[in-house]
């Protein structure tokens, strides 16, 4: 009996063959939410254009958060006006507000402007700090958040894996540190 069974066993043929297909990379991958539609009137004033990685996280935020994928024609910081593009996505225009998250490698804006709440995310080296965020940064580093890990152009620079030394270094004036001690001290309620 056994080797009847053998002998009517078929032979099960591939139903596909193998191709070289190239593998899809993160820019690659059709966008799980669309942009957000940004609806500030043109102005005049200078329009920085971003391009974000296609998929935008949930949860960390107020809305929807869009990570920065390359580096932009100038430093973004508050005030700033940007377009966000992604594959064959543009939006409109939209500004930058505050800073919602400060993390060691990464600043995350509020982004005003929106159909909806979202907010980018940013290498610290592609943005530019006020004061009292500079300070946070500086002198609280090593208290910061070490996710998500440096941007991929700078993940090769060994300095971004020193776990006990900051990269970064932010031009503070002497006479306002004492006032942004203060402050930090009154916003996290470590002076009651």
């Amino acid at each position: 009996m056994p080797a009847e069974r053998k002998q009517n066993r078929r032979v099960r043929k591939p139903t596909h063959t193998r191709t070289s297909q190239r593998r899809r990379t993160e820019t690659d991958r059709n966008p799980l939410f669309p942009l957000p539609t940004l609806s500030i009137a043109d102005t005049g004033e200078p329009v920085i254009a971003t391009s974000v990685l296609p998929h935008a996280e949930i949860g960390n935020s107020r809305g929807l958060t869009w990570t920065v994928n390359e580096r932009p024609a100038a430093q973004l910081q508050k005030g700033r006006l940007i377009t966000m593009s992604t594959g064959g996505e543009v939006t409109g225009i939209g500004r930058l507000s505050a800073v919602m998250d400060l993390r060691r490698h990464w600043v995350t804006f509020a982004v005003t402007g929106a159909n909806l709440p979202c907010d980018i995310r940013v290498p610290i080296p592609w943005a530019i700090l006020e004061g009292l965020e500079s300070f946070t940064h500086q002198h609280h580093y090593f208290s910061l958040n070490n996710t998500p890990p440096p941007h991929a152009s700078f993940r090769d620079i060994p300095a971004f894996h020193d776990i006990h030394y900051n990269p970064y270094e932010f031009d503070l004036e002497e006479k306002d540190i004492a006032s942004y001690t203060r402050r930090i001290a009154t916003i996290t309620g470590a002076n009651t």
